[in-house]
C-alpha cells in the first residue's frame, strides 16, 4: 500500500537530506496495518461504551467550592 504523491515527496527530501525513508511500523505491509487500525477501533469502541453513561448522561458539579 502506497501513496504515491506522499512516498515519492518524502523520500525526495529524506534523499536531499543523505538519509533514507522508512516506514514507522516496518512490517505494516498491507493488510497488516488495516489490522492495526482495526484493533485500535475496537479498543477504543470498547473504552467509550464502557464510559458513555459517564461521559455524556451523567451530570456532576466539577464546580470548585
Amino acid at each position: 500500500m502506497t501513496w504515491q504523491g506522499i512516498d515519492e515527496i518524502i523520500e525526495r527530501i529524506a534523499a536531499s537530506a543523505g538519509r533514507h525513508a522508512h516506514s514507522l511500523v516496518p512490517a505494516a505491509d498491507g493488510d497488516l496495518l488495516l489490522f492495526l487500525f482495526l484493533i485500535a477501533g475496537i479498543g477504543g469502541g470498547f473504552v467509550l461504551g464502557y464510559n458513555f453513561h459517564l461521559l455524556f448522561i451523567e451530570r456532576t458539579d466539577r464546580s470548585p467550592r
